[in-house]
């Protein structure tokens, strides 16, 4: 459930929007080409993993180069992470900031943030996983209400020209949206926290079907909607949507609710990179008690969000550095990890 839950937060706050504007028309069938990609690229990486079986990452980096590659490795980690709880607080701050706080300074908004996250990351790490459990079916439902809600108001034409501005736009630069499924990133961290961790093939089967689906059904929501007119706006475009929703007089505010869910997820999303943070630094000093870390590193995630202007510097690092990013360290690095370890064990049971 963490990978799903970072994912959808970031298809609805960030990712929709952007794939939207980069592909114009075609969005939809990018989506769908991107969703079969994760599908391989996860279904490759799970594979990979089961030669370690219940190692995570920095178990096979520490296997591959000893410590000093775990710690490089690690640190790299540590700062995606740190960069993306920035980010996220920054997105979130300024779209609540536009629809409900207008007069209200940044500061607060992302300092309110960082305190409930730091609430419940001084909770039981296994009362988060069990609440996330419980939350992310809400998700799903309210992206499929949105899709019905909305239906009557579709124009099925807006997916036309099916290849948008072209094939090498579709099928080349749109593969960069991939990014949209950032809960790729954490799952090779998985297999030594898992009580059975030959399942991590059907977890990550799971995880890639379900967030495909999840992003499809927003892509379409927004496109028959809106088309790409609203790529180039401050608030996510999937919130807009809420707005067009008209069920009558008895269900009222639709938007403000859907704000309150997207919110919790949102914080979900921010402690599960906390989560993972805490746990590399104990995989490499063995804290007793790794809680006191919570604060430092929520401190340099506020600095990092209020450090990023809102302007063309904000939109560089979520539409180019995240792309580049994501396929780093989800994609690139543990491919490379993989690769090598399974090597160097052949050539060491080969020596042996």
């Amino acid at each position: 459930m963490c990978l799903m839950m970072v994912t959808l937060a970031n298809i609805v706050l960030i990712s929709s929007k952007i794939l939207i504007k980069d592909c114009n028309s075609a969005s939809l069938l990018t989506a769908l080409l991107i969703s079969i990609v994760l599908i391989i690229i996860t279904i490759t990486l799970c594979i990979l993993s089961k030669q370690f079986m219940g190692q995570s990452l920095l178990d096979v980096s520490e296997f591959l180069g000893k410590k000093p590659l775990k710690l490089i490795i690690s640190l790299g980690y540590i700062a995606y992470f740190l960069g993306g709880i920035g980010i996220f607080l920054k997105k979130i701050s300024d779209a609540l900031q536009i629809i409900y706080y207008p007069l209200t300074h940044i500061v607060f908004i992302v300092a309110i943030f960082c305190i409930a996250c730091g609430i419940i990351a001084n909770l039981n790490d296994i009362s988060l996983f069990k609440a996330m459990v419980l939350f992310v079916p809400f998700l799903y439902i309210a992206v499929i209400f949105i899709f019905i809600g909305n239906s009557k108001n579709f124009n099925y034409t807006n997916i036309y020209p099916l290849l948008g501005n072209g094939i090498k736009s579709t099928f080349l630069n749109g593969l960069s949206n991939i990014f949209s499924f950032t809960g790729l990133t954490y799952l090779l961290f998985l297999p030594s926290k898992l009580k059975h961790p030959e399942k991590i093939t059907k977890i990550g089967l799971l995880f890639s079907i379900f967030s495909g689906i999840y992003l499809l059904f927003c892509i379409a929501s927004i496109m028959f909607l809106f088309g790409n007119v609203l790529s180039h706006a401050d608030l996510p475009p999937l919130y807009l949507s809420v707005r067009y929703i008209e069920f009558g007089t008895f269900f009222q505010r639709l938007d403000a609710a859907f704000i309150f869910i997207c919110v919790l997820g949102f914080i979900f999303a921010l402690n599960i990179n906390l989560f993972f943070i805490l746990d590399i630094v104990n995989e490499n000093l063995h804290f007793s008690n790794n809680k006191p870390l919570i604060i430092p590193f929520l401190l340099t995630s506020f600095a990092i969000a209020l450090s990023i202007k809102k302007d063309s510097t904000l939109d560089f690092y979520s539409d180019n550095v995240a792309k580049i990013a994501f396929i780093i360290f989800a994609i690139l690095i543990p491919f490379f990890i993989m690769l090598s370890g399974i090597i160097k064990k052949k050539i060491v049971g080969g020596q042996s």
